[in-house]
């Protein structure tokens, strides 16, 4: 991968640029006599293209590591440099080019990689590579946090860690104590003199030279570029064809954890794909991550099986669904990917009018998934879409939304009944026939009964709804298309319908098939004094002196939802149990059905 050669400026970011002097050379500054210690580090880690010197051939071990160079090196140590990885690099600078798009860092390519890895956050760029901060120095308890998530420790952490061990624990952030444990315990990073940990002191090339040097030999991660041929998930098991197109297999550990990508995204291993390419990465011999990248297909078929031949040269015919006359046939590949109603499957699984689709690539079949070309699901109707093809959605009882276009000769039956498709209603409970993934044939259910309320809300759409507030509860029905609508005595429609009517529906399962609706309640204001109150049936009376000086009493009902009650003199929040005989009250409400309904009732102050 090129770097551009910024000319005239010598700095520590030649520890990246500079060219890697031969393999195995002892640099003039790193000797027995000086940094003795980490000769054998430094030399190691340059041997594997690591970390480089410089120009003039020396190490410079004392010379502090920044935050930049920090990534850098993090990145090539997970293998950034790695041909085997390039295909996940490119995709890495690929998915975050937008988000590194801000930051002026000439090394985008291995930011982006350990965000790819889980080493970075987003949230983290600015703190390394944002303005100044990129050519700040490392501490060391930022350098145990970034060797932490290298190790794949983030998920091991202990948050309740001690750091006793070091005299200047004190001197170690809170939040930075988990990972200092974790390096401690990984034998990764020590104390220095005195038993400290020193963690505001900078890391130098020599010392960052030493700990990437000790997680190479910790992790001996290595990788296998491969292609995807099997998904078993009983036991999880990847059965893979390597760069030699020799088939293997490896086994998901069950006490380990594996981390697994697809296009960039975390994903169950149940989800990759088959004839996906796959890096694998295993340390010390055990699956540690598994990141894929799917093919685009030249070109996709969906329809069903003709015929298979599986003698030397194989070959499936296929034909779509709406004419079975209209056969092709395509060449298998010998790497070919099968998965068999959703489980890995063999050629000898193919039959005769399954449905299928076929991925091709270079005019080979490279992949097949076929079904059987019926099936049936049990569920509810969630919602009915009427364009661009009539389309039934299923609620399964795995919680599960499925959608299905319905076919132009299904056949349906509901309440024992035979009906058309368009008599299905959302909220029936149905038995749905699937051939070649379209509806062929419903039985359904239903449950009929009243319901009464407020209109809370309407939606006006091609399938019109309501929300309908009993007490304190909202529902929300469907529209039949058919639904009958009387509204203040007369025929009407959905357009005519009101917020706040009162409203009385015939429910079908979830739809409404006929309704009756009064005008919406209206609101008035009055003031008078409480004569009696009865908490059992939530209203009292209270006495109305009108302004020709005449007296009457009147009912106020205290159970509307949402209802308020305010003592003027301190504005406080009463409740409705507060209010006593004599006490004067303004009460505003709305009368519903002959009634009124207070909405909110403010105490006044005594006269």
């Amino acid at each position: 991968m090129s770097k551009k050669w910024i000319g005239g400026i010598l700095s520590a970011i030649m520890l990246i640029t500079a060219a890697l002097p031969v393999a195995g050379a002892i640099f003039p500054d790193v000797t027995e006599d000086h940094f003795g210690w980490a000769q054998d580090a430094v030399e190691e880690m340059v041997k594997d293209g690591i970390i480089k010197g410089y120009t003039d051939n020396t190490f410079k071990p004392e010379r502090t590591v920044t935050k930049e160079e920090a990534l850098v090196l993090s990145a090539r140590l997970l293998g950034y440099t790695n041909e085997t990885v390039e295909p996940f690099t490119e995709l890495a600078a690929e998915f975050y080019a937008d988000i590194l798009e801000k930051y002026e860092t000439s090394y985008k390519g291995e930011v982006a990689y350990l965000l790819y890895k889980d080493v970075l956050t987003e949230r983290e760029l600015s703190y390394y590579i944002g303005g100044d901060n990129a050519k700040t120095g490392m501490k060391r308890y930022e350098v145990a946090k970034l060797l932490t998530r290298v190790m794949g420790g983030e998920s091991q952490l202990d948050l309740d860690a001690t750091t006793n061990e070091y005299t200047d624990s004190s001197d170690i952030p809170a939040d930075a104590k988990p990972y200092v444990r974790f390096v401690t315990d990984a034998q990764l990073m020590n104390g220095m003199d005195g038993g400290r940990f020193e963690p505001m002191g900078d890391v130098n090339r020599a010392q960052i030279a030493t700990l990437l040097y000790r997680v190479k030999n910790l992790t001996n991660e290595e990788y296998i570029f491969a292609s995807v041929l099997e998904v078993n998930t009983d036991p999880e098991k990847l059965i893979y064809l390597d760069e030699d197109e020799s088939e293997a297999e490896i086994k998901v550990p069950y006490e380990a954890e594996v981390f697994i990508k697809q296009n960039g995204y975390s994903v169950d291993f149940s989800k990759l794909s088959l004839g996906a390419d796959v890096l694998i990465t295993t340390r010390d011999g055990v699956l540690y991550a598994l990141d894929t990248i799917t093919r685009e297909p030249d070109a996709v078929f969906e329809g069903a099986i003709s015929s298979v031949v599986t003698g030397t040269k194989k070959t499936i015919s296929v034909f779509p669904i709406e004419d079975q006359t209209a056969v092709t046939t395509y060449p298998i590949s010998e790497t070919v990917s099968i998965t068999y109603e959703g489980n890995t499957g063999k050629l000898s699984d193919l039959k005769r009018l399954q449905a299928v689709k076929l991925q091709i690539k270079n005019g080979e079949v490279v992949i097949i998934e076929a079904k059987e070309s019926e099936r049936s699901i049990k569920g509810t109707i969630e919602n009915i879409a009427l364009s661009p093809v009539l389309s039934y959605s299923v609620r399964l009882a795995s919680g599960v939304l499925e959608e299905y276009p319905v076919s132009g000769d299904v056949k349906v039956t509901r309440n024992g009944s035979t009906v058309t498709a368009s008599d299905v209603l959302v909220g029936d409970k149905v038995t749905v026939t699937l051939r070649y993934e379209e509806v062929a044939v419903v039985t359904a259910t239903s449950s009929q009964y009243i319901t009464e309320g407020y209109i809370e809300e309407i939606t006006i759409a091609t399938l019109p709804s309501v929300k309908i507030r009993t007490n304190n509860t909202i529902n929300a029905f469907s529209l039949s298309r058919e639904c009958v609508y009387t509204v203040d005595g007369k025929e009407g429609t959905v357009y005519d319908l009101r917020l706040g009517a009162l409203i009385t529906a015939s429910v079908d399962s979830e739809t409404i098939v006929s309704l009756t609706t009064t005008a919406p309640t209206t609101t008035s204001s009055t003031t008078g004094v409480i004569e009696t109150i009865n908490t059992s049936y939530g209203f009292f009376s209270m006495i109305v002196t009108a302004e020709n000086g005449t007296s009457s009493s009147m009912q106020v009902f205290t159970k509307r939802p949402n209802l308020q009650v305010i003592d003027s003199t301190d504005g406080s929040t009463k409740k409705v149990s507060n209010l006593e005989t004599g006490m004067k009250v303004n009460v505003t409400g709305v009368t519903s059905s002959g009634a009124f309904e207070a909405t909110a009732i403010i105490i006044m102050p005594k006269d």
